[in-house]
């Protein structure tokens, strides 16, 4: 038997991850996934970069309220850890996502 799990309707992905990226610290996301169990509970993953100075606990906990907003209160939140360089160092590249 398989059963099959989807993201909900009344999830925005998109406003999400706009919210994620507005922590404080956090560089970028990318494998966000949402989706609902039979039950009706809507769990999630996500990795975040980080700037590796910055407080993961804190952008975690930060990381958890955004989700607990949409409804979402069982989360698995992957830290990436990088060192960020001063931007006339980077030369004005971009990080990409």
């Amino acid at each position: 038997m398989v059963m099959l799990q989807s993201t909900p309707t009344s999830v925005e992905l998109s406003r999400i991850k706009r919210e994620l990226t507005g922590i404080a610290g956090v560089l970028g996301t990318h494998d966000l996934h949402v989706w609902q169990l039979v039950d009706g509970m809507i769990i999630s993953s996500v990795h975040l970069r980080c700037d590796r100075s910055a407080d993961f606990m804190a952008i975690a906990t930060q990381a958890k309220k955004v989700f607990h907003r949409h409804g979402i209160h069982s989360s698995t939140i992957q830290p990436e850890l990088v060192d960020v360089l001063p931007a006339t160092v980077r030369c004005g590249t971009e990080w990409e996502e």
